[in-house]
């Protein structure tokens, strides 16, 4: 996918004006959007401008039978796609050109499988419509063998289901069956609670068990007097096994109630009250001595009052999600209706897809994050640890920063403007493998392979969307000339607090700052690397990064504007990083004060604290400098994570134990 735009302008403004691509960067935007044909892509300029001209180039691989590539425009504010009007589609030239009086983000799509998701009209859920069907039809079918006398001589099953039985809402009925060889009904359904707790006062204990006899009266009574309007229940209790049939379950699911059951005691058959529960989207409570039944029966009142419509309570109602919830990227969602919490992930089903309907284009629903994905937006955390309005949008973590400190050990210079998962150079080793499956879609946009003529230097800069990371290698191994410069890079450390390469990573972070100076920066780097990553950190935060450039330079004055404000770096982490060691601070003739890459002064101070972490492992030789307080780190210093597998402390793959991928 090719895009374009024109604007009637001076030349000098054509800088000012970027197309970014956005693919991976936001799950509303994914590629299961209908219709999808290419990435989408981010439109900005600094030119006031009444109208522009944009245009998509699409490949001919993507046409098809029925095709009618459209642009369509991510209205972020209402969370929907909208087409954009008066387009022209020219399909000699493969192309879809339009005329937009903003900018924002826009992708193509093909508009007759758009259109084809949005032909079926949805209604709101109407809450006020649901109020009244919420009323709820309830049969207890309670145990009145003779083992009862020993299992509840204090008839306790009887309180708990008159407690029950006052929790029912106006409009709620109730009927009480007992069973023992045969049933008997000794209530069907009525509102008088009164009437109702006097029927249960009725149960008794004599005779054998027949738990088939007993839930099909409740189901007969359920069935032929129930209301089409209520939900129906079955609370079935008993403390013993017997004659059973598997028909009753058919009967019961086929007039869709729900039957709950709870065993008393010991001498219960749990696998066969289990199953009945389930098969019919109920719920198995045991009670092992009868003074626990108030209790149960007080939470399947919650179960089956709280929430007549919404089986699981996770506030998406059963009809839903059983019928799926249409977003405005055309989608729909389907949910477990018996799970309150379909992914796993801690939120409810309905903190991630909400009510919130949209009366746009026959209809769609609000959401903040995918309730079938852990992490919707792939980004390596968990969508519970995010704000609702982060949760759909890429941002980078830990455990992408790991990857890509793990990355700049790799040479790509060869690579450069090729996506990761295409760099043929990366092995499978050091978690390659999962390295090129998570961060698959990044770009590689500059990278120093650390040869004899670069001093030994490596580093790699990735971008995806507006986000870039720039990651430093830590020391090579091997006889190789890396080894040889980087041996030497450590060795300055301890002497000065600096080293050539330091002049080097903070060239190279100057030339990302200034070809792309809107991005949003992170910095990572191991050992050596982290070192690096320090003052490369420190350059940026304390505007000096632009001295690496000519006084009256353009590229001078480009880094130094993206710099001026501090939001251009948002996050550096370092892994085992290489301290500033204090030593090099006091020694006698105090040439560590003036060659020291960060003054003392910064290093003691707070102020990096928000912007720079540094993790270790514990028995980290680094780490144990800084420990001792014999060294410093720039930033923030982070309890140091326990080593978890075999090997060195120092290895940087000892830090994927600590930031583990989701499922």
């Amino acid at each position: 996918m090719n895009p374009q735009v024109t604007i009637d302008s001076r030349a000098a403004d054509v800088t000012s004006t970027t197309i970014t691509n956005m693919s991976g960067t936001n799950w509303f935007l994914s590629e299961d959007i209908p219709g999808y044909l290419g990435a989408p892509f981010d439109f900005n300029t600094e030119i006031d401008f009444d109208e522009a001209e944009m245009t998509f180039v699409y490949d001919e691989s993507v046409v098809t039978d029925e095709f009618r590539p459209e642009i369509f425009y991510y209205n972020e504010a209402e969370q929907r796609l909208e087409r954009l009007e008066n387009q022209t589609h020219d399909p000699e030239s493969h192309s879809v050109t339009a005329t937009v009086e903003h900018f924002s983000v826009y992708l193509l799509l093909n508009g007759v499988i758009w259109d084809a998701v949005w032909e079926n009209e949805i209604r709101p859920f109407d809450e006020a419509t649901e109020a009244e069907k919420g009323n709820t039809d309830v049969a207890f079918a309670i145990d009145s063998s003779s083992s009862m006398s020993s299992n509840d001589p204090n008839d306790l099953r009887k309180k708990a289901s008159k407690a029950f039985t006052d929790k029912l809402k106006e409009g709620d009925r109730a009927a009480v069956i007992d069973f023992d060889s045969y049933a008997t009904l000794h209530s069907g359904l009525i509102t008088d609670k009164v009437a109702v707790k006097a029927a249960i006062d009725l149960v008794d204990q004599s005779g054998g068990t027949n738990l088939f006899s007993g839930i099909v009266m409740a189901l007969e009574e359920l069935v032929d007097n129930g209301s089409v309007d209520h939900s129906k229940f079955v609370v079935f209790l008993t403390d013993g096994q017997g004659s059973w049939d598997d028909l009753a379950l058919d009967y019961a699911n086929e007039h869709q109630i729900k039957i709950f059951t709870i065993g008393l005691g010991s001498g219960v058959d749990q696998h066969l009250l289990e199953r009945i529960a389930s098969s019919t989207g109920g719920k198995y409570y045991h009670a092992d001595e009868a003074d626990s039944l108030e209790g149960i029966f007080d939470e399947s009142a919650e179960d089956i009052i709280g929430c007549p419509s919404d089986r699981d309570c996770d506030g998406v109602p059963d009809q839903l999600e059983k019928n799926g919830m249409r977003l405005g990227n055309g989608t729909t969602v389907f949910t477990d209706f018996t799970i309150a919490d379909t992914d796993g992930d801690g939120l409810l089903d309905g903190e991630e897809v909400t009510l919130e309907f949209v009366d746009y284009n026959g209809g769609y629903y609000i959401s903040y994050s995918d309730p079938t994905l852990k992490d919707t937006d792939k980004d390596g955390i968990i969508d519970s640890e995010e704000i609702k309005e982060n949760r759909m949008v890429y941002n980078v973590s830990d455990r992408t920063l790991t990857h890509i400190s793990n990355l700049a050990y790799v040479n790509l210079e060869s690579h450069v403007f090729k996506k990761i998962g295409d760099a043929s150079s990366i092995g499978n080793h050091n978690h390659f493998d999962e390295l090129k499956d998570e961060i698959a879609d990044w770009t590689i946009i500059k990278a120093n392979d650390g040869g004899f003529t670069s001093g030994g230097f490596g580093g790699v800069a990735v971008k995806k969307g507006h986000d870039i990371i720039i990651g430093y290698r830590g020391t090579a191994f091997g006889l190789t000339p890396e080894t040889i410069y980087d041996v030497i890079a450590d060795i300055d450390i301890y002497v000065s607090g600096n080293n050539f390469q330091g002049s080097l990573a903070t060239s190279f972070a100057s030339e990302i700052v200034s070809s792309y100076p809107k991005a949003n920066a992170y910095v990572t780097g191991h050992s050596l690397g982290g070192f690096l990553a320090q003052i490369v950190s420190y350059r940026m935060l304390d505007h000096h990064l632009h001295k690496s450039y000519l006084p009256l330079s353009s590229n001078r004055a480009v880094v130094k504007a993206a710099l001026a404000d501090g939001s251009y770096l948002k996050k550096t982490v370092t892994f085992n990083a290489a301290p500033f060691f204090r030593p090099t601070y006091f020694h006698k003739k105090g040439l560590g004060m003036i060659t020291s890459a960060v003054p003392i002064w910064d290093l003691a101070s707070q102020k990096f604290d928000h912007k720079v972490y540094n993790y270790s492992i514990d028995g980290d030789f680094l780490q144990l400098a800084v420990d001792i307080h014999v060294a410093d780190k720039l930033g923030q210093v982070v309890p140091a994570y326990p080593k978890k597998r075999d090997g060195n402390a120092h290895s940087l793959v000892q830090f994927y134990d600590h930031f583990p991928k989701l499922d």
